[in-house]
């Protein structure tokens, strides 16, 4: 489906979750929570103008970011947001708290929105996936023509889409081939190269350190379930560097990963 219908909807998903659970409250310095995934990306190439840190990225000012990013949009099955802060629906008498066992009804959705919305399963709502950041909160607002978004800032998406096809590439490695080489390319407008690779490196360093303190969780259902942290870094990041059928955009991007190991901690020898 064209972007030009998928763009619109996914704002109107923004301003559905944003109307019933407030990003700003109270006048704290954080949000209460923050898009990221799909619909956070499909937010920053829907703005005219994003703010982060010290600086504004416009349409004028990096025109092939929001060209590259116009490639990405698709429909999604649920909503990825960071949660910081216990916030509570306004619209329902009970105050129903944002969090993962939240669903969002699509009869409760706007029309404008389902051009944007596939559900698994066939289900008649959208799962809240609250996810956990990899490494400090990077935050941007995104600006659309009416609204604004706090949504994972760019190179937050990048690194995190990089970071989980190191360990689940091989359960979708169409998608993740598309979605690294959108987000690369877009992204490298904004930030030095180096920069990234050293983002990417120092979260991986930071997991496999921690790993061997987090033990498997186990599903409602009784299979257990494998954390990214549970699994060793250097294991997977071999596997899927050899893998015939990565992406030359991501196997470069690892590779500059591999070579940045090597004049530090040498943890993917």
């Amino acid at each position: 489906m064209s972007p030009d219908r998928l763009l619109p909807a996914a704002v109107e998903v923004g301003r559905y979750m944003v109307r019933r659970w407030p990003q700003v409250t109270n006048g704290s310095p954080l949000p209460n929570y923050y898009f990221a995934g799909s619909l956070g990306t499909m937010l920053l190439a829907a703005s005219a103008a994003i703010e982060e840190k010290d600086r504004v990225i416009t349409l004028a000012s990096h025109p092939q970011f929001f060209s590259s990013l116009a490639r990405f949009p698709r429909p999604i099955a649920d909503i990825d947001l960071v949660i910081l802060n216990r916030v509570k629906d306004r619209e329902d008498s009970w105050g129903i708290e944002l969090d993962s066992k939240v669903n969002v009804y699509l009869e409760d959705l706007p029309e404008g929105a389902s051009p944007v919305i596939k559900p698994k399963y066939n289900n008649p709502y959208l799962i809240i996936d609250g996810i956990k950041p990899k490494g400090a909160h990077e935050i941007a607002t995104a600006y659309t023509q009416q609204d604004s978004f706090h949504v994972n800032a760019p190179h937050g998406i990048l690194i995190y889409k990089v970071f989980n096809a190191i360990s689940l590439y091989e359960t979708k490695p169409d998608q993740f081939n598309c979605d690294v080489d959108i987000t690369l390319e877009a992204v490298t407008q904004l930030y030095r190269r180096d920069y990234l690779v050293d983002q990417l490196y120092q979260i991986m360093t930071t997991y496999e350190r921690e790993r061997d303190k987090t033990p498997p969780v186990e599903n409602p259902g009784g299979k257990a379930r494998i954390l990214f942290i549970g699994v060793s870094i250097p294991e997977c990041f071999r596997r899927l560097v050899n893998n015939p059928k990565l992406a030359d955009s991501l196997r470069g991007f690892l590779i500059e990963v591999q070579d940045l190991d090597k004049q530090k901690e040498q943890i993917l020898v």
